[in-house]
């Protein structure tokens, strides 16, 4: 563990506090083997966060992230501001190889749960033009918001401008284009609600 608690403070050059010790220790931030973090100082952790092994946060000169107390990067998950901002909830768990992006702002709610291979893309590209490459042409940037107690099944995707409501469910496989209100269930490619909770 000491030879752990050296690299922690090799990694960030002391800027987070990190407590490590045997295993009745409360750790005040986990982070297993193979975890990765570009611009650390745009990157704001509470207690109790857990990296688990392959993680990646990638913040830049414009963007941050933020993770509160007892939130949850699983393994080899990508949580990329891209110029923008994410903030994620206390308790909220991000599944294994989730992608997350921040370019128009995501904002996740506390006890969140995102299964794993979701997809969360806060951007998006315009194509009116046919005469101009999409790639050429403007893009959009609204935001999405998942609010407290939200639950996405494996491989959602969650597309620019969607507002996902309090304690809704989004079954596995559905691509969200469209608000789901509060205690909804929806699924499908596009997401529709089938009921409520």
């Amino acid at each position: 563990m000491i030879g752990l608690a050296k690299q922690l403070v090799r990694l960030f050059h002391s800027h987070w506090p990190f407590f490590c010790g045997g295993p009745r220790t409360r750790l005040f931030v986990s982070i297993e083997r193979g975890c990765s973090f570009r611009y650390r100082r745009r990157i704001t952790v509470g207690r109790g966060v857990r990296f688990l092994r392959g993680a990646v946060l990638l913040a830049d000169p414009n963007g941050t992230v933020t993770l509160h107390d007892g939130a949850v990067v699983c393994r080899y998950a990508v949580v990329q501001s891209a110029g923008g901002t994410i903030d994620i909830g206390e308790r909220s768990s991000i599944g294994d190889f989730c992608s997350l992006y921040g370019q128009g702002g995501l904002r996740i709610g506390r006890d969140v749960m995102l299964a794993s291979g979701v997809r969360v893309i806060p951007a998006g590209h315009t194509f009116d033009d046919p005469t101009l490459a999409v790639v050429l042409q403007p893009t959009t940037a609204r935001g999405v918001t998942i609010h407290d107690g939200a639950w996405l099944g494996a491989n959602v995707v969650v597309l620019d401008g969607v507002s996902i409501g309090r304690n809704a469910v989004v079954g596995a496989g559905s691509v969200v284009t469209r608000p789901v209100p509060e205690g909804a269930v929806a699924i499908g490619a596009p997401a529709r609600i089938v009921r409520e909770r």
